[in-house]
């Protein structure tokens, strides 16, 4: 049984209604139609207690870990640099680490795998599924990869029987951009968690 991360929270009404999940992610890159705050990452450690996940596309390591200081995880949603690989052993907060579900990224997951806690196998498209072939062989690469992108209901045996360590979901459980689907949140959790 993986993991299951519920991501894109922008109000502590989904949060709560995404008990049962082993981490709740909030975005604070401005620029995504999914932001949250992070009044809202403290309300998941203090109300809901489960791992709260921090997610930055944008900025230096040391602005993504400082902003991410309250949260239990940072996710950082881009492709590193050899550099910034090499600088994330000088930060003690746990990490996921982003790697595009492309072969051609499969050196970069390696060394994302050695150097992160997670590792966050996704499409390197945001409007497209993960193709499963490929994840395949990327989770065979790294025992503590998860997937995320395009989960939904529709298609979670899918990726279940990729045997992932985790399952990142945000838009498949949504009303709109941010907003979370309380019926959608409670059978995605049944089924992943049992």
């Amino acid at each position: 049984m993986p993991l299951l991360k519920i991501c894109g929270l922008t109000r502590i009404e989904d949060a709560l209604a995404a008990r049962g999940a082993d981490m709740l992610g909030v975005v604070l890159e401005p620029s995504s139609p999914r932001v949250g705050s992070l009044t809202l990452l403290r309300d998941i450690k203090s109300e809901v207690k489960v791992p709260a996940v921090a997610v930055r596309v944008s900025g230096s390591l040391e602005e993504m870990f400082d902003l991410a200081r309250d949260a239990d995880y940072l996710q950082i949603h881009r492709v590193l640099t050899n550099d910034e690989l090499e600088a994330l052993s000088s930060y003690e907060k746990r990490k996921i680490l982003y790697v595009p579900a492309d072969l051609k990224f499969l050196n970069y997951l390696k060394n994302a795998c050695e150097r992160g806690d997670l590792v966050l196998v996704d499409s390197p498209s945001k409007t497209s599924a993960t193709d499963l072939k490929v994840a395949a062989v990327m989770l065979s690469e790294c025992s503590k990869a998860g997937l995320a992108g395009g989960i939904g209901l529709d298609n979670l045996d899918s990726y279940l029987k990729l045997q992932p360590y985790f399952l990142d979901v945000s838009r498949g459980v949504e009303i709109s951009p941010g907003v979370k689907d309380h019926r959608k949140l409670r059978e995605l959790i049944r089924r992943v968690k049992g």
